[in-house]
């Protein structure tokens, strides 16, 4: 998205929670590592002193914060490849301000697709796609 709309450079911040999981497993954990090295890396290619496109939160996050956090994105993004119900995607969309509600870009292997026919449905590999959508 920031090589494609250079434009949107300093004006979106990408928020992803990250909440570790299972780190004794070798590879969740090679997983959480390997996700913070990309992330420092789009960052220093693309951010600047006063804004970093992507905000990784690698820790819990209190559930009482998250639907606040939720409301203040105007874009949810849920892009799993394949999953059971995925109530991310679900929790997203109860917790919009019905006057001034986000957009959801779901995965077509999302479970929740089925029922999400309003969001943005995406396939999941499809960088193109997906970067449209947003």
């Amino acid at each position: 998205l920031l090589e494609r709309r250079a434009d949107l450079r300093g004006k979106v911040t990408f928020v992803q929670i990250g909440a570790p999981s299972r780190q004794n497993v070798q590879a969740y954990a090679d997983l959480a590592r390997n996700t913070r090295k990309l992330v420092d890396a789009i960052n220093q290619r693309y951010g600047t002193e006063s804004w970093q496109p992507i905000l990784y939160i690698d820790q819990s996050v209190q559930r009482n914060a998250l639907p606040d956090i939720y409301r203040m994105s105007r874009v949810g993004v849920v892009t799993s490849v394949a999953d059971g119900m995925n109530l991310v995607s679900k929790e997203y969309v109860a917790t919009q301000d019905a006057k001034d509600p986000g957009v959801l870009v779901l995965s077509e292997g999302a479970g929740a697709a089925y029922q999400l026919k309003d969001a943005i449905q995406v396939p999941p590999s499809n960088l193109q796609a997906i970067t449209r959508a947003y």
